[in-house]
């Protein structure tokens, strides 16, 4: 028996690896939610679990088709109108176990009127402030996570670069994690000093504004991933097979056990 027969046989990955290799150009990058025989492909791949972007575009995925990870609740927080130039949402509750905290979209208001996002906003978190920006990109598929336990002190800090009129702050978040979540809207009136103007919020339900599916493969192609393999035993796999154009997808390749997209503009 050969090499190549032998490892088909009993090595199943090695046929992904296989599929991944003859049919991804040079250069381009795979995304897999989960592992496989890799090191039978020199296409550059991504898996869903080895690193802090590897799990951020496997959210971004998770985000397009499980309801619950999807932006359907928003915590509006109002408060009377004040002149402010640093703002921070600080939690004040926290969870326990794997409970985090995640907000898709953070938004200021004055009278109704959304603040216009801009280059001179400074955005601060804490944990994970490498992700902040995800909270403020105007995609429904991305969020920023704790991607640790909810604890309080955990904040999304906002430095507007000057002052602003608002009168309301919206968090749109998801049903993911359902621990009872607390939070205080505060703003900095003197240097390092944080005075709480609302502590108490409405929770308002909210449907997304596009396609979530389409938006997911977006940020990925966004990021430089052009193809997807999905194995048979990915979560959403059945999603991904049945309509893959709603997703943004085109099927490449099938092998028994996985198969290979490719995200289309």
């Amino acid at each position: 028996m050969s090499e190549d027969a032998y490892l088909r046989t009993y090595l199943p990955e090695f046929r992904y690896a296989r599929m991944v290799e003859e049919n991804v150009p040079p250069g381009d990058r795979v995304f897999g939610l989960n592992a496989f025989a890799d090191a039978y492909t020199s296409r550059d791949v991504i898996e869903g679990f080895q690193g802090a972007l590897n799990d951020t575009l496997k959210d971004f995925l998770y985000v397009g088709w499980l309801e619950d990870w999807q932006p359907t609740r928003v915590f509006t927080f109002s408060f009377p109108e004040r002149s402010v130039r640093r703002v921070r949402l600080l939690l004040t509750a926290g969870g326990s176990g794997f409970e985090q905290w995640n907000v898709h979209e953070l938004r200021f208001f004055n009278h109704g009127i959304e603040l216009s996002r801009s280059a001179d906003w400074r955005l601060r978190a804490w944990p994970n402030p490498w992700d902040v920006q995800l909270a403020f990109d105007n995609s429904e598929a991305t969020r920023w996570r704790t991607w640790e336990t909810g604890a309080p002190g955990m904040y999304l800090d906002v430095d507007f670069g000057s002052s602003n009129q608002i009168d309301e702050v919206r968090m749109e978040t998801s049903h993911d994690f359902e621990w009872p979540m607390r939070f205080a809207v505060q703003t900095m009136d003197s240097p390092e000093r944080w005075t709480t103007i609302a502590d108490t919020y409405k929770e308002t339900a909210m449907k997304a504004r596009g396609s979530l599916r389409r938006a997911a493969t977006h940020e990925l192609r966004a990021r430089g991933i052009n193809y997807l393999l999905i194995q048979d035993t990915d979560g959403g796999a059945v999603d991904y097979l049945d309509d893959p154009a709603a997703w943004g997808l085109e099927q490449v390749a099938q092998t028994p056990g996985a198969t290979l997209y490719k995200i289309t503009p």
